[in-house]
């Protein structure tokens, strides 16, 4: 397990491994070209969309192993359980136990039980092959001292493919001798008497799966006393033990384990395409990994005449050369179409030859042997490929279907609007982008190239136009309307009307809460609606969730921006659009979260803030939306703010106008201009710690000791304030197009948008100062982690 959590680690994949969820539904939709998951997650029913489907689930349910009926197994006085569901707090030091079964976990757990317990006794209806091995490679060693370890690696690879290859030649051509190998390194443990009374199958070698005793650990256990075998039929189960029906009882156990598991497909998931339920039994499979009829979806399943994950490399080897060229011609969908005859012929080697009970359905019985042929065939292609680097191409015909991706951008020809026009505009994977708004002329402006094809402009009033029906057809609506106490709920429930992906730049707290009790209508509608992804709230919200990530536990969370950037555009309408917001969340109350509970105060409050690497910095507090949000992600959250971080000149110079609005002295127009036009830097102005433009910082406990983590970016997007906040809406647009996130219901970006995926998808775009810099960084006390 350490070795997995290290790897996992070091490739960085634990990141994107959603922990303790179970995929309940798989839907194809032709259509729309992707399938959408649901998923059962420690937060409740979670939807994940996606191109590609590979099912890493194993042929076993999760929900418990086969559990036979015995006769008595109410009236033990002991535990009794299932290995699959094995409690943490179970102390069987002392105990005599029973193992029921002789498979592989079973001749696994009684050498590990029999250290501490005082008798284990293994109850096996039947005996197992069991094969020998010793942890000790001498051959290895040496090489690892003469070629090194990558060749070392490469070599034994090999040599142990050809040994298995061998091993499963010789029980099949010569079993007798395969037989008389096993048996006799048997003997030389526990002595011939007790191998054929216990260890003595009466079936063949491979008709089912020989089990591996690492350095004979099992039979040291049975020579030494600390374990036994039974073997036979059960008879029953008493209050102290269980007797047999053709030997003597067993000894008086305090617990008991059964061994055995239910097959199933999928981890028991249903799988529809179009609305068709797809019966796995019936269809054919191509390689045993692809299923007829089922586009985009891949299983995984092992060698069973060789290493299990073996086969699982040579699967992911082999479908990875399909998907990459794939992914070159940005092509959006493969119905996989296996060459004919191919697929036939592998067809009719799972179909009859691979043996799957009813109850994981596929066929209730088949004739003939396991596919043991066509598995062995597989084996030496691998091992060729091991030994000259060979991959054969794939024989697969990919077909695609073309299907417009069209975006409508709500105020498309704003500010904010015009920088997410010209940032859809120029994805590959966007095909039109069609531009609601009452006055084009500010797009005429744009410098799009060819991209201008793209765009579709319709002038509209939003307050008064049918918008669902102009949002029909459309894959997404990106909404940069504001002020959004007036229009958001209004545009947002036309797209859930249309049935339509919704994204906004939503930056005012009260419309947030408003937009939060959509949540059940977009569900039931099956729209994802992705509010406030601009740059606070948006990227802010998922900095803090990276920041409280570094934390074992999470008390305060604050997300900060610097106050540069909020002049007016060049060119722009006077004041911009962005100071009468300022205005607006400087003025009034707004809510935060204070001792755990939401709390209305004055905004341009100052704070006194630590931040890691850094050291004290001064900031006041204003409304935004994280403040409201971020607490829905963590419950346990005692204090969360959304804060400006600049000089303090600054601050004294714009708290006057500020109070000149709350008492009516001035309009909020009239305080946005003073704000442009009044506030100069002193010319004694001492200088401020710089922080990061756009960060998070959490508060908490790591290791037991209070900590603090921070996470900051480092580089910016070009296009001032208007960039910052659309691009990261676009990226998020884009990332609903192609399936990469998606959930039913009003979300807020913390609940959807992984950290890393965002970071990559910006990265490209966030090139000021230096696009060679780290896009971000972070902060824990006074360690300091660089990112890419």
């Amino acid at each position: 397990m350490e070795y997995l959590v290290d790897t996992a680690a070091e490739f960085g994949v634990d990141k994107h491994i959603r922990f303790s969820s179970r995929l309940t539904e798989a839907s194809w939709n032709s259509e729309l070209n992707r399938w959408t998951l649901v998923v059962d997650s420690p937060v409740g029913e979670d939807v994940i969309r996606c191109r590609h489907l590979f099912l890493g689930s194993g042929y076993y349910s999760y929900r418990g192993g086969f559990e036979p009926t015995i006769d008595g197994e109410d009236t033990f006085d002991g535990p009794m359980l299932h290995a699959q569901n094995w409690p943490d707090d179970l102390d069987h030091r002392g105990k005599r136990v029973a193992v029921i079964g002789s498979g592989a976990t079973a001749i696994t757990l009684v050498p590990n039980l029999a250290r501490d317990a005082a008798n284990v006794t293994m109850v096996q209806r039947s005996p197992t092959y069991i094969h020998i091995e010793t942890g000790d490679d001498p051959e290895a060693d040496e090489l690892r001292r003469t070629v090194g370890p990558e060749e070392t690696f490469r070599r034994i690879r090999l040599r142990n493919l050809r040994n298995q290859q061998e091993v499963y030649a010789q029980a099949k051509g010569d079993p007798d001798a395969f037989k008389a190998t096993l048996f006799d390194a048997i003997d030389a443990q526990i002595g011939e008497d007790v191998r054929k009374q216990h260890f003595t199958p009466t079936y063949e070698p491979w008709n089912q799966r020989i089990c591996v005793v690492p350095d004979s650990d099992l039979f040291h256990a049975v020579r030494d006393g600390r374990a036994d075998v039974v073997t036979g039929s059960i008879d029953r189960i008493t209050p102290t033990g269980l007797t047999m029906a053709d030997g003597p009882a067993s000894r008086p156990t305090s617990s008991s384990k059964r061994l055995d598991s239910m097959w199933c497909f999928g981890g028991e998931a249903e799988f529809d395409v179009d609305g068709w339920p797809v019966e796995i039994g019936r269809e054919w499979t191509y390689k045993g990994a692809a299923i007829s009829g089922v586009p985009n979806l891949v299983y995984a399943f092992g060698f069973i005449n060789a290493s299990w994950t073996l086969r699982i490399e040579a699967l992911t080897d082999y479908w990875c050369r399909v998907l990459i060229p794939h992914g070159r011609h940005r092509r959006r969908e493969d119905g996989r179409r296996p060459h004919r005859r191919r697929a036939a012929r592998a067809a009719v080697h799972l179909r009859c030859r691979l043996r799957l009970p009813a109850s994981c359905g596929g066929p209730a019985s088949a004739t003939g042997r396991c596919g043991a042929v066509d598995q062995s065939a597989e084996l030496r292609r691998h091992a060729r490929s091991v030994r000259f680097g060979r991959r054969r191409r794939p024989h697969i015909q990919l077909t695609y279907k073309e299907k417009k991706m069209r975006v409508t951008v709500v105020g498309g020809a704003g500010a904010m609007g015009r920088k997410a026009v010209e940032t859809l505009a120029g994805f590959d994977d966007v095909d039109q982008v069609r531009v609601l708004d009452r006055d084009m002329a500010p797009l005429a402006a744009l410098d799009l190239g060819d991209d201008r094809r793209k765009i579709e402009e319709i002038v509209v009033d939003a307050l008064t136009d049918d918008l669902a029906a102009l949002f029909a057809g459309s894959s997404v609506v990106v909404s940069a309307l504001g002020p959004f106490t007036i229009f958001g709920e209004r545009v947002l429930s036309a797209a859930i009307e249309a049935g339509v992906d919704y994204v906004d730049i939503n930056d005012d707290w009260e419309p947030t809460l408003a937009a939060l009790e959509w949540h059940d209508r977009a569900r039931a509608a099956g729209v994802t609606a992705l509010i406030g992804m601009g740059a606070s709230p948006g990227v802010s919200n998922v900095l803090a969730v990276r920041a409280a990530d570094e934390l074992d536990t999470v008390h305060a969370l604050y997300t900060g921006w610097v106050v540069a950037g909020t002049e007016s555009e060049p060119g722009g309408p006077r004041p911009a659009a962005a100071l009468l917001h300022l205005v607006h969340e400087c003025t009034g109350t707004v809510q935060v979260l204070e001792d755990g509970r939401p709390a209305l105060v004055a905004p341009l409050q100052p704070l006194t803030l630590r931040y890691p690497g850094i050291g004290e910095i001064g900031v006041r507090t204003i409304g935004h939306p994280e403040t409201v949000t971020l607490p829905r992600r963590f419950p346990d959250l005692q204090t969360c703010y959304n804060v400006m971080a600049g000089p303090a000149w600054w601050f004294d110079s714009v708290a006057p106008i500020m109070a000149a609005v709350d008492d009516g002295t001035l309009s909020a127009r009239e305080a946005a201009l003073k704000v442009e036009n009044g506030v100069q830097r002193p010319a004694d102005a001492p200088k401020t710690l710089r922080t990061p433009s756009l960060w998070a910082l959490a508060e908490g406990e790591k290791d037991g000791q209070p900590a603090r983590a921070a996470v900051g970016t480092t580089r910016w997007s070009p296009g001032r304030m208007a960039g910052a906040t659309a691009i990261p809406a676009a990226m998020a647009a884009r990332m609903i197009l192609r399936g990469q996130i998606g959930r039913p219901g009003v979300n807020t970006p913390e609940e959807i948008v992984p950290f890393e995926l965002l970071m990559e998808a910006l990265s490209p775009l966030y090139d000021q100062p230096d696009p060679s810099i780290p896009l971000y960084e972070v902060a824990v006390d006074s360690t300091v982690e660089i990112g890419a």
